[in-house]
């Protein structure tokens, strides 16, 4: 009896051996991955993965360190597997729908997101996202509600309203007014975050088109104070003083 009870505690005690290695692992390599090591971080999550094979959560944070990196198919990989294991795991159908986004695989980028929505109704994110896919797929007003409904969600989301504001600009070719309502969203954005060299160029591009010059000059102007290497606000602004009505002050 008691050679048994020895043998079960040997066996207990080296399974929590075990998993306490692979959550070190685990836990290796998302510090690796906060601070920017990310080929370390995706060593560590692989050894984890050797000592629990169904670790959901090393393949999803495995398939983010991929994403950062840039090696998106690898990261589809990944999620697959989270969501094999998982899923109801929302944020692992969001992170693989900007994969896709990324490869151009737009029908399955909506898919994701529009699977993320179902998970999480309140994830302002997932709405976001699924926007940038339908703006990319020249669908600007599903686009529009999509940034719209992430407004509602989170009222302090400036991405979503400089976002917003490209969807209305890009209508703007084809519905003249629709620039203003741009312009609208590209000051709440800058409103939200005033260091935000990309809605001050794209605010900038607005008034372009609405003839009203000054107003572009100065967003031109604000942008490369932010970001000195901002290329597009350098170019827009050199057209604009080569036009012959303005001149930089």
């Amino acid at each position: 009896m008691f050679k048994c009870l020895l043998a079960i505690s040997v066996i207990l005690l080296s399974l929590v051996a075990c998993t306490s290695r692979e959550t070190e692992l685990y836990n290796q390599g998302v510090e690796f991955a906060e601070s920017g090591h990310y080929q370390y971080a995706i060593a560590s999550f692989d050894k984890a993965i050797e000592l629990k094979p169904d670790y959901h959560e090393a393949y999803y944070e495995r398939g983010n360190a991929y994403n950062i990196n840039g090696e998106y198919s690898k990261a589809i990989d990944d999620y697959n597997k989270t969501l094999e294991f998982y899923p109801q795991y929302a944020e692992a159908y969001k992170k693989r729908g900007h994969s896709y986004f990324v490869l151009g695989q737009l029908s399955e980028a909506i898919n994701d997101h529009t699977r993320a929505i179902d998970l999480n109704p309140d994830d302002a994110e997932a709405y976001h996202n699924r926007g940038a896919v339908y703006s990319h797929w020249e669908q600007y007003d599903k686009a529009i509600y999509d940034y719209t409904t992430a407004i509602g969600l989170n009222p302090n989301y400036a991405k979503a309203y400089n976002n917003r504001g490209v969807a209305y600009s890009l209508k703007g070719i084809f519905v003249y007014y629709e620039y203003s309502k741009a312009i609208d969203d590209y000051t709440k954005a800058i409103e939200l975050k005033p260091d935000y060299a990309k809605a001050y160029n794209n605010r900038g591009n607005a008034f372009y088109h609405l003839g009203q010059y000054q107003q572009a000059l100065d967003d031109y102007n604000r942008t490369i104070e932010l970001d000195p290497n901002h290329q597009k606000a350098i170019n827009s602004r050199l057209k604009l003083l080569n036009y012959g009505k303005l001149s930089n002050p």
